[in-house]
């Protein structure tokens, strides 16, 4: 555990594509440890050890590194993003990508699988089965994600370029696969901003200021497919907030846009969200 704290570099694949990645770090570490606790606690519950000795490490390993990335962005930092991937010559899978991360708050790994036939752009509706989400609680709806009026636009001309069957974002090797998330995680160091990001911090961003705006604290939850921690409030809330979600997506979106043309700023407390039923 000591070496895997230590910084340290390893190849990664072989031919194109291939690069020179750091391993090691306090954070792999933890993660390494928590890995051997668990097959020692497997061991113990099958007469094969009666200690684990992973178990009493945490205390002793250096702290893991918060990352900083997770900030939600400023206003004028979302813009200058903004700006900045619409003026990118990569490959336009990834900024349209970036585009329906912003408007729909879901995480980079739910973007980049996202499938043609989950779409109704006549309904304005992405509509995502259980299983490809973070949350896979199977006693759950598929999670609808009501698409802002920009979103809609874009997509039926992405549709018109891709042919819209299969992934929107394949794999740049295989239409049978989807493009890698980390291939968000890279754009930021091609853009040459000066303030940390990365795409996850998008969900961030939007949450910290849908909720300044006044939002119901549950529709953006909702929209981040968040899983109410409340035991008893989970099981009776069970409400969607599918018009106040979409509402709130399109005052994003066009607020989004001004801020890409260093636009107003909508004040806190600007939208005056429903009392719940």
């Amino acid at each position: 555990l000591r070496r895997a704290e230590k910084p340290g570099k390893t190849e990664k694949g072989k031919g194109r594509g291939a690069r020179v990645r750091e391993v090691g770090s306090p954070n792999v570490a933890r993660r390494l440890r928590h890995y051997i606790a668990s097959v020692f606690n497997v061991a113990i519950a099958t007469g094969r050890a009666d200690s684990n000795p992973a178990g009493s490490l945490r205390e002793v390993l250096t702290p893991a590194v918060r990352a900083a990335h997770k900030t939600p962005l400023r206003p004028k930092q979302v813009g200058d993003f903004l700006r900045e991937l619409d003026a990118y010559r990569g490959d336009p899978k990834t900024v349209m990508a970036f585009r329906l991360l912003w408007w729909s708050m879901l995480r980079p790994g739910e973007v980049v699988v996202a499938h043609w036939d989950e779409f109704d752009l006549e309904a304005a509706t992405w509509t995502i089965p259980r299983a490809r989400m973070k949350n896979k609680n199977p006693q759950l709806p598929p999670h609808v994600v009501p698409l802002p009026r920009q979103a809609v636009e874009k997509l039926a001309t992405w549709k018109a370029f891709t042919g819209g069957i299969g992934y929107l974002f394949p794999h740049r090797d295989s239409d049978n696969r989807p493009m890698i998330a980390g291939t968000l995680g890279k754009v930021h160091g091609r853009l040459g901003l000066d303030f940390p990001y990365s795409p996850h911090a998008t969900r961030t961003t939007a949450s910290t200021h849908l909720n300044q705006m006044g939002y119901r604290y549950d529709a953006i939850e909702k929209q981040l497919d968040h899983e109410d921690r409340d035991a008893i409030r989970r099981a009776y809330n069970r409400a969607d907030y599918l018009d106040e979600r979409r509402q709130m997506l399109q005052q994003w979106a066009d607020m989004l846009d001004d801020w890409k043309v260093g636009g107003k700023v909508i004040p806190v407390g600007a939208h005056k969200s429903k009392t719940a039923a």
